[in-house]
């Protein structure tokens, strides 16, 4: 009887870790992305990336481009957008490339003047058919970014706080008489694995990133539920070299932006709600849970005072 026992959970084990493995070969080198989909609406078709002035949110605004979606660029510096619309026209001269601006620190009026801007460019006769809500991140104030809670500033906490969470949530809501008018549509909205593992000194950007994450998966459910032809998917990030997140040594896990853009651009499609958008990253995000928890922790607070120090001596 005891013998059987073991051997049924054995055999449950092994067949799960193969289900593990099939499904990671799947995902990440077999999938074929299904975005083409979105662009039902032939030239007419536009995809709106929130903070695309650089970074991975420039790339994917590229990238999708290249896929033949005319593009809507948010930032904060006007300056720095039209700059990059006119480059946009001189590599992809059959594509339009609209710009908005708007602090997203301040979500709501920053969320009505995107939805602003969409409602321009439907009146003109192009269809929203995909929303990347890239911005967030911790790094463009000017304040230490992993500074402890009882040192961040309330202020901070409250920015940080709509940028990450609320601006995303709030402009989805806006834009969602769109996407529904134009499905089948697409949200994509770009999270981190810091979300996922809590690092220290981070409270603030790692719980509004855990936020996204359980709003895209809440999201995708609801859209499901209600037979809505509207896919939603939560991407988690790890290492990516930006401006905002330089690397002096780039190692398996950091990828660039251009990379990173077309890893979240090929998971469309994958059934899946909240998916690591690179196969590096989910190795690496991965990692912790492989561990007993006590190490898993200690390894994590080594990872986080390393980092702390590092940006401490920025500050100083």
């Amino acid at each position: 009887m005891f013998a059987s026992v073991i051997f049924t959970l054995g055999a449950i084990t092994a067949l799960t870790l193969v289900y593990r493995i099939l499904n990671f070969i799947n995902l990440y080198f077999l999938h074929k992305s299904t975005l083409p989909r979105y662009l039902h609406a032939g030239k007419h078709s536009y995809a709106l990336v929130t903070g695309s002035s650089d970074g991975i949110g420039l790339a994917t605004a590229r990238a999708l481009a290249k896929r033949g979606f005319n593009v809507i660029i948010h930032g904060r510096n006007r300056e720095k957008l039209a700059g990059i619309a006119n480059s946009m026209a001189e590599e992809f001269p059959t594509i339009k490339t609209v710009t908005v601006v708007a602090d997203a620190t301040n979500a709501r009026p920053a969320s009505e003047l995107v939805a602003k801007a969409i409602a321009t460019v439907e009146e003109e006769g192009g269809k929203l058919t995909v929303l990347v809500n890239n911005i967030g991140g911790m790094s463009m104030f000017n304040a230490n970014p992993h500074a402890a809670l009882i040192d961040t500033p309330v202020e901070l906490i409250g920015k940080q706080v709509d940028l990450n969470a609320v601006f995303p949530t709030m402009l989805t809501r806006a834009l969602l008489p769109n996407l529904m008018a134009n499905t089948p549509s697409l949200v994509i909205n770009v999270g981190s694995y810091a979300g996922v593992l809590g690092l220290a000194n981070l409270s603030t950007y790692t719980g509004s990133k855990a936020f996204n994450h359980m709003f895209s998966k809440s999201l995708s459910a609801e859209f499901k539920l209600s037979k809505t032809a509207i896919e939603v998917i939560g991407i988690l990030v790890a290492q990516v070299e930006t401006s905002g997140n330089p690397s002096n040594k780039p190692d398996f896990s950091t990828l660039t932006p251009d990379e990173m853009a077309e890893s979240i651009l090929d998971k469309v499609g994958c059934g899946k709600s909240l998916v690591a958008g690179s196969w590096r990253h989910c190795v690496l995000g991965q990692m912790p849970g492989w561990l007993p928890e006590p190490m898993a922790e200690a390894m994590l607070r080594k990872i986080a005072a390393k980092r702390n120090e590092a940006e401490a001596k920025k500050w100083r």
